[in-house]
């Protein structure tokens, strides 16, 4: 793809939707009623609206189940990173796959994690928010931390 300096992966995924623009575009219909409800979360948090776009990534906005520790969900949320958040996981109901109960949490996780990386960093490490969604809180401490010591941004905060 002309002037494209994208990585190998990237331009292979910008071709397959390029090269089949109705089942994308067929993909992105069956997704519109969820995808309105995660505009409306992340507008209401004042986020960007390209997050909007993890839970195609993740899933083609879809609620895949699991089983055990791993990702389910629009949001392919982690079992604990769920329950810290306060989403509710039992054996007759995992609010991983309820569309609205997992949004409401993700985008809360995203927020978090943009704020609590505005408070420690500067400048802000990028893609923070979108980890928040499938890491481990400790995770994100780390990543937190990895950012400040390869870029020289200094946490403001004693605690990392």
């Amino acid at each position: 793809m002309p002037g494209c300096d994208y990585s190998p992966a990237v331009q292979h995924w910008a071709r397959m939707y390029a090269q089949a623009p109705n089942d994308f575009s067929s993909s992105l219909s069956e997704a519109m009623p969820y995808l309105l409800l995660v505009l409306e979360q992340i507008e209401k948090h004042r986020l960007p609206g390209e997050f909007a776009f993890l839970p195609y990534v993740e899933s083609n906005y879809t609620a895949i189940a699991s089983t055990g520790d791993r990702a389910a969900g629009i949001w392919q949320l982690m079992p604990d990173t769920a329950r810290e958040a306060g989403l509710r996981i039992t054996d007759d109901y995992d609010g991983r796959l309820d569309v609205y109960a997992s949004t409401v949490t993700a985008i809360g996780l995203l927020y978090e994690a943009g704020a609590q990386a505005a408070c420690e960093l500067r400048p802000e490490p990028p893609a923070v928010g979108a980890h928040a969604v499938s890491a481990q809180p400790a995770d994100l401490t780390r990543l937190i931390a990895v950012h400040a010591l390869t870029t020289g941004a200094l946490p403001v905060s004693e605690d990392l």
